[in-house]
């Protein structure tokens, strides 16, 4: 049995890459920072949304995945419209099967700002797909996701998370180092993940 739940066999065969985009077309060919979980005060959208709008991200684009729970998916798009991101930041609902794991397989970097997750089931689905993450240091994983150099670790400050962006997205090499590491973090932590 996985921490909370997480079936790291769904990653060891994703869909193709393109699943999300060819889902939701308005994003294109550009850069992904994907937020993948409920749309909740907790999460740290008032920190990520005005961090990404802070950030020279170049045509990146923020896809917020999850479903809306106790009506904060107005507060998020009303954050979205306050600072100008309305071309720059796509809601999908909730995500399953396929079209969840091709989120994953699609995006450039994870980015989760919350403040305060007891495991962060979402952070080690994206490490399975080898994905990079940027997490709140109030995620309990943290202190491994940092020493295994898989991601960034940040403050719930808006200066820090849009430093953070700007770096990550810059720096492909970067990137590329913390998702070659990310899926032996992920077998030899959590075990459960055949794929290469």
């Amino acid at each position: 049995v996985e921490p909370n739940g997480v079936d790291l066999a769904e990653f060891a065969t994703p869909p193709p890459p393109g699943t999300l985009r060819r889902k939701f077309p308005e994003i294109g060919a550009r850069p992904i920072v994907l937020f993948l979980s409920r749309v909740h005060k907790k999460k740290g959208l008032d920190v990520l949304i005005p961090a990404f709008a802070r950030a020279e991200t170049g045509d990146a684009v923020l896809v917020i995945a999850g479903h809306d729970d106790r009506g904060y998916l107005a507060t998020a798009r009303d954050l979205v419209r306050d600072h100008d991101l309305e071309r720059d930041v796509v809601f999908t609902g909730i995500l399953r099967g396929d079209d969840r794991i091709g989120a994953f397989t699609d995006a450039t970097l994870f980015a989760l700002t919350s403040y305060q997750e007891n495991f962060g089931v979402a952070v080690v689905e994206a490490l399975a797909a080898g994905l990079p993450v940027l997490i709140s240091d109030q995620i309990n994983i943290h202190e491994e996701v940092s020493a295994a150099g898989v991601g960034v670790v940040v403050p719930m400050d808006i200066a820090a998370v849009a430093d953070a962006l700007e770096t990550w997205l810059a720096d492909e090499a970067r990137r590329a180092k913390a998702a070659e590491r990310a899926r032996p973090f992920v077998r030899e932590r959590y075990g459960g993940f055949v794929g290469r």
